[in-house]
Formats: C-alpha cells, sequence, structure tokens
C-alpha cells in the first residue's frame, strides 16, 4: 500500500513541463504576439515585434534626425503600431539606404522549439521568457554574428476593442 502511494507521489513530483519562462509562459504566437523594445540605447536593434499570423518587423536603431524623420513618416501620434503601419509591405524588404532611415527587416517567423527562425533575416534563440521581458540570443543569417538583447514588452499604442482590432490587428 506504502509502496503504491510512494509510486503515485513520485510520478506526480515529476511530471512537470518545461517553459520558457519564469511566470509559466510558453514560447507560442500568442505569447509572443507584440512589440518588444531592446532596453540597451547601444544596441544595433531598436525594437523585435510578432504577430500571430507569424509575421515580424525588426526594426534597426536610428539616431539623431533619423528618428524625427522615420516617426513622420510613420506617422504622428498614430494610432496603430509600426507593424500595422507596414503590413502591405512585402516580406524581408529594407527600408531604401538613400532615405536616410535605418533598415526596417519585416518577414514571417516560426517557432521550433525555443528557436524563432525569422526567414530570410536571422534566428532567435530564447534565454528567458516572461510577460513583460524577453531575452534572446539573436544570429544574422547574412553573417553569423551573434548578439544578445534584452527586450521589454512595449505598451499596446491603442486599447483592444472589437473595432480597433479590425481596423489594425487583423492581418
Amino acid at each position: 500500500m506504502y509502496a503504491v502511494l510512494l509510486g503515485a507521489m513520485g510520478l506526480t513530483a515529476v511530471s512537470c513541463d518545461k517553459d520558457n519562462g519564469d511566470d509559466g509562459q510558453t514560447l507560442s504566437p500568442n505569447t509572443i504576439s507584440a512589440k518588444w523594445e531592446i532596453a540597451a540605447s547601444t544596441s544595433k536593434y531598436a525594437s523585435f515585434e510578432f504577430n500571430r499570423d507569424g509575421n515580424y518587423i525588426v526594426v534597426e536603431r536610428v539616431e539623431g534626425e533619423n528618428y524625427a524623420v522615420l516617426k513622420n513618416s510613420v506617422g504622428r501620434n498614430s494610432s496603430c503600431s509600426l507593424f500595422q503601419k507596414t503590413a502591405t509591405r512585402k516580406a524581408s524588404t529594407r527600408a531604401s539606404s538613400d532615405s536616410g532611415l535605418s533598415p526596417i527587416h519585416f518577414g514571417t517567423y516560426k517557432i521550433e522549439g525555443d528557436k524563432i527562425i525569422l526567414s530570410g533575416f536571422g534566428i532567435i534563440d530564447v534565454i528567458s521568457f516572461t510577460a513583460e521581458e524577453f531575452t534572446f540570443s539573436f544570429t544574422l543569417e547574412a553573417t553569423g554574428k551573434n548578439e544578445t538583447y534584452v527586450a521589454n514588452k512595449a505598451a499596446d499604442p491603442i486599447s483592444s476593442t472589437s473595432r480597433t482590432d479590425m481596423f489594425c490587428r487583423t492581418w
């Protein structure tokens, strides 16, 4: 009798699932669907953004006057994120180098275990993931260069309602 009870207790103790975060978050399109802003102002990238439909946008950091140009080109006081503004562009396109803007990369992504594969751009290896913070190693496909980043979840530019979701979040 005691052996059966001990065996049952042992099975419940070892049946925990692996997750990628401290707060029970597992890596999926639903949990990463957000704009993740890179914490370090000296990093090459300003943000990584993912949606539930498997699309990504990566924005390289802009400095000085270029930031104002980019902000104005996207729209002042816009209610939709940069992701929503660029949703109609083709995959893996970059901003023109003669425009004075830092490049914006976009395309599709897929999740394979603890990796997020950004088609035509690179691979993210997840180090830790919570609802508000995302630490990862990013390997650029073209060069093989690898860097580690800490990103914080950006506040939603607008609250989610059925009308705003129809307008901004349907793609």
